[in-house]
């Protein structure tokens, strides 16, 4: 018998059947311990999420809107919204997604809303909403300052 197993038999004056018995419980409920801490460790994540900051624009905005009197616009696409003025172009999803902002879409058949978020805090919102087909009003907003609505053009290719 196992030199522990006889030190336990020897003190408590039991059988070794009675003392195998209470090793196999032990055995069981360190197993059931393990088991159980494996199970939450693994529904945790593992490593920090990425974030991404995808878009979804709606089919009725894809193409170029423009105001053609100050030389900007945004370029939609299934996936993209590109902020391009006079001298800069900016991919919005490629910026937020370098900032780990998260996103927050609300599509209708005349309404897109995109906003984003830092940690809880929003960095801002766009709103797009459509009059007829080739005008879209355009509202910014960051903090308690909201522009707009300034009129925006398809643009004739």
């Amino acid at each position: 018998m196992h030199e522990a197993c006889v030190d336990l038999v020897g003190r408590a004056g039991r059988t070794g059947a009675e003392v195998a018995e209470e090793v196999a419980v032990r055995k069981l409920a360190i197993c059931a311990l393990l088991v159980g801490a494996f199970l939450c460790g693994c529904t945790g994540p593992i490593a920090p999420p990425v974030v991404t900051w995808e878009v979804h624009p709606p089919a009725w905005i894809w193409g170029e809107w423009q105001v053609v009197e100050i030389g900007g616009g945004y370029i939609f696409a299934e996936d993209s919204i590109i902020m391009y003025g006079s001298g800069f172009s900016m991919d919005m999803s490629q910026i937020y997604a370098d900032a780990q902002a998260v996103v927050d879409e609300t599509i209708t058949d005349t309404r897109y809303i995109v906003s984003a978020f830092f940690e809880g805090e929003s960095l801002g919102s766009y709103r797009f909403e459509l009059v007829d087909e080739n005008t879209i009003n355009v509202w910014i907003t960051t903090g308690a300052l909201t522009l707009g609505p300034a009129p925006y053009s398809k643009a004739s290719w």
